[in-house]
């Protein structure tokens, strides 16, 4: 027996967002989340993560933080948010010993319930296989998504001070974004049989001695290209099914349809997208030609059936992680007189009042699961730091196993690294090269603040 966690509907009466319904029985029901249990590990993602803030911050905004209201503890929202957690990833025995969830006796869940650990990443499907429909079996249709949904476990796990739930979250999110390089990104171009390997990070699955085909009939024949020489750079799959491989998302097939649904909602986990920059960089550039900037209307607010502005800031983020320097969203695609993502995000933002919001059509042109602020602190970070850096590791010393998040970033040679401590108790990081184990920084983080080496003059 599974129990459905959510008890609520939200919807929209005369312009507010009201609860609609908040009693057992009532559930929030979209793309089959309660009638098919389809999408929980997208879906919950959401809600974890914003839970996650929540207790992690409590109590950080004073001068000597404190746990606050102690709002993620387990007699007060922690128990709730939990059977969230326990919903997409319960894994009761690890190692032979349960892990410190939080358990409500009145609900049970299925182990793993959305992750298939043979394949590596998750289904969408919950009962049955609806979304994908006919015999082409489960599916898996947003990894970015999912991929949420699993760092949501690891971001709940640093709130609330369990290093077992944070390891839950790193196997999931990890074992996917591995997933994701190999299938959903395809960056080993192994959907071309005979490709040899190209990128870094990403396990080769081609057989040699096995090249020849008709043009037209592999995958890689019909994604986007990025030169006009028939050679593509970029390739990969928006929805794996059971059966068959996809050039199509649950939303529609237009090309920025099929490159949005991998890869948003884009946040500070989606640093992982910038693994392999080069790549990015070159799946950003494959939308860079003249027939695909011909789809986008003439009027900047214009919207049409393969064309949403709010696909801007999720794109443009991610094409800062790969370095690229033309907009997404505009025609102009000479790299002399192109618009930067940056500057890009900053004029449709602003175009519409002089002073924050904004209002909300300069909001339109955000994901609706993010902020303005949240998108332009993001790339700002990534235009004045540089892009992330994955020669070099960071963790607490000399306690390895105390929790604390790290990541690098380098521009023109100058390598700048970060830490955030999400504990009460003042640590020291340590940043290492990967290749030689040597120490590269060393610094003291307070607690529940932000650190960073070297300090800006």
């Amino acid at each position: 027996q599974q129990t459905m966690p959510i008890h609520n509907i939200f919807g929209e009466v005369g312009g507010k967002e009201v609860v609609l319904g908040n009693s057992v029985g009532i559930v929030w029901e979209s793309f089959g989340v309660a009638n098919a249990f389809n999408d929980h590990h997208y879906q919950m993602g959401y809600w974890i993560s914003a839970a996650a803030l929540a207790a992690m911050y409590d109590g950080a905004w004073k001068t000597t933080p404190d746990k606050g209201k102690d709002w993620g503890a387990e007699t007060s929202y922690g128990q709730a948010i939990d059977q969230l957690v326990k919903d997409i990833c319960f894994n009761k025995e690890n190692n032979g010993t349960d892990l410190s969830f939080f358990n409500n006796p009145s609900m049970s869940f299925a182990k793993l319930n959305f992750f298939d650990q043979w394949a590596g990443h998750g289904w969408a499907d919950g009962l049955q296989a609806t979304i994908a429909g006919g015999n082409s079996g489960h599916n898996e249709n947003s990894m970015g998504e999912a991929l949420q949904g699993y760092a949501s476990i690891i971001l709940w796990g640093m709130a609330t001070g369990r290093k077992d739930i944070v390891d839950l979250g790193i196997y999931l999110f990890t074992t996917a974004s591995y997933a994701m390089d190999s299938y959903f990104f395809d960056k080993n171009l192994n959907l071309k049989k005979g490709q040899a390997a190209t990128t870094a990070f990403v396990p080769v699955t081609t057989k040699t001695g096995d090249s020849l085909y008709p043009t037209g009939t592999a995958f890689i024949d019909t994604t986007i290209h990025s030169t006009s020489a028939g050679q593509p750079t970029s390739s990969g799959t928006p929805k794996l099914a059971q059966a068959i491989t996809n050039y199509s998302s649950d939303f529609g097939q237009t090309p920025e349809n099929i490159k949005l649904i991998t890869a948003f909602p884009c946040t500070a986990w989606s640093l992982v997208f910038g693994r392999n920059e080069a790549y990015l960089n070159a799946w950003n550039a494959s939308m860079d030609t003249a027939e695909f900037v011909a789809t986008i209307p003439a009027g900047i607010t214009t919207q049409s059936a393969c064309w949403k502005i709010n696909f801007d800031s999720n794109m443009n983020m991610l094409r800062m992680l790969g370095g690229n320097t033309i907009a997404f969203g505009q025609t102009d695609i000479n790299p002399s007189t192109a618009p930067t993502p940056f500057q890009f995000m900053l004029d449709v933002f602003t175009m519409f009042g002089p002073t924050p919001p904004w209002g909300a059509l300069g909001g339109a042109f955000a994901d609706p699961t993010q902020s303005i602020n949240e998108v332009l602190h993001f790339m700002h970070v990534i235009d004045h730091y540089g892009t992330p850096d994955w020669t070099v590791f960071g963790h607490a010393t000399p306690d390895k196993d105390a929790l604390v998040f790290t990541a690098a970033f380098t521009k023109g040679g100058t390598t700048t690294y970060f830490a955030f401590n999400p504990t009460l108790d003042e640590l020291m990081v340590q940043f290492s090269d990967i290749a030689t184990k040597t120490p590269v920084a060393t610094f003291s983080v307070k607690p529940k603040r932000w650190a960073i080496s070297p300090v800006p003059a």
